[in-house]
């Protein structure tokens, strides 16, 4: 990826009435394999101006038309651009990758160009300046894309970022330089490099990439730049995140544990209160097993009501608070919902229900009627 930061001086953006405008918006271009080695599932796209979203960066997209070509100064508002006390000279347009924020803060779409203001100079002084005016088309606005700080919000939108292709980006190189005589340390026409992204086969040892990192490091000469392995970072987070689970594992089965005593004492409490009213059953005609049967039932109706309740509780504040996140995260909203987690506190549950009532009613087979009629 490259960024025209090293070139200019200054950068402003507006729409073609010039107001309101943003100062210092960041111009950056990509290749065009570029969506084939970031997570393109973060690649999300509100509006496009008939383009597919596979191919924004390549031949189909932004490089579609040539960044040389000029635009009829009678066209465009020109004079309100350049202002009263310039001339109106010859504006390229340029195909750009823009925020949805910039949608509602300087009224741009696929179809509303916006204008960009260039100013390269040579020396700080301001001497051999030349000012640069280029039309932006946006050809794609965007909500997210890997790499770049893009949102729909309008607060966000405040230095934009725009997204050009690298033949367009060349071609304003070589016109900035044209234009303004650079000192020989600078790169002249060749864009210059920001970040390099590589994305190994499937499958490839973590030997491997080790081995291809190493040597990438052996070239570089600054502390400024450094080598990230996304897999190893990704595989860091998952491990973090496997441990937390089982965090959540030894939590659930303790909590069974201490539901089951919890439930024993409950239980053979309600025994011990109701012995008179049980043996007044028992003299009715009720055996040993539906006795017992009838706290089992009340049991698993009660665990199986605080199941019900309980899951839909937890999940309408869990995705009520995913989905406030998400409105400043502006992520997709996805449903993961830990189902041998859920299982296995369901089997739990109804395991300790039927346990909780079982061991505490069964002494009620061991005593006659009126043993019970007389405990009261």
């Amino acid at each position: 990826m490259s960024t025209i930061r090293p070139q200019t001086r200054y950068l402003r953006t507006s729409n073609l009435i010039n107001f309101p405008f943003r100062p210092r918006p960041l111009l950056y271009a990509v290749s065009d394999n570029y969506l084939n080695v970031c997570y393109d599932e973060y690649f999300i796209v509100s509006e496009t101006d008939g383009v597919s979203k596979s191919h924004v960066f390549d031949e189909q997209g932004l490089d579609e038309r040539s960044p040389s070509n000029s635009i009829p100064v009678a066209e465009y508002p020109v004079q309100a651009l350049v202002g009263p006390n310039r001339t109106p000279r010859d504006i390229r347009q340029i195909e750009a990758v823009a925020p949805e924020g910039l949608r509602s803060t300087l009224s741009i779409s696929p179809g509303r160009d916006a204008y960009l203001l260039t100013a390269a100079q040579r020396n700080k002084d301001g001497a051999n300046r030349w000012w640069g005016f280029w039309y932006i088309s946006p050809k794609v606005m965007v909500t997210k894309l890997p790499g770049f700080f893009f949102s729909s919000l309008a607060i966000a939108a405040f230095q934009p970022t725009y997204v050009v292709s690298m033949n367009t980006f060349q071609g304003m190189l070589e016109e900035i330089n044209t234009k303004v005589t650079l000192p020989a340390n600078q790169t002249g026409n060749v864009p210059p490099k920001e970040r390099l992204l590589v994305r190994m086969l499937p499958g490839t040892s973590s030997t491997d990439r080790e081995g291809i990192i190493n040597g990438l490091r052996t070239y570089l000469k600054e502390d400024e730049t450094f080598v990230q392995d996304i897999v190893a970072l990704t595989s860091t987070t998952k491990s973090s995140v496997d441990l937390l689970m089982l965090f959540f594992y030894v939590v659930a089965v303790i909590s069974c544990i201490l539901c089951f005593f919890i439930l024993w004492t409950s239980f053979d409490a309600t025994i011990r209160e109701s012995l008179w009213e049980l043996g007044v059953l028992r003299s009715l005609g009720l055996n040993q097993s539906q006795l017992i049967r009838s706290f089992l039932y009340e049991s698993a109706a009660t665990i199986l009501t605080a199941l019900l309740l309980g899951s839909a509780t937890g999940i309408t504040v869990a995705v009520t608070l995913t989905v406030q996140q998400t409105l400043f995260t502006e992520l997709p909203f996805t449903f993961v919902f830990p189902w041998a987690l859920y299982g296995m506190l369901v089997v739990a549950s109804f395991i300790v229900a039927v346990a909780g009532a079982y061991f505490p009613a069964r002494q009620l087979k061991e005593k006659p009627i009126a043993v019970i009629l007389k405990a009261k």
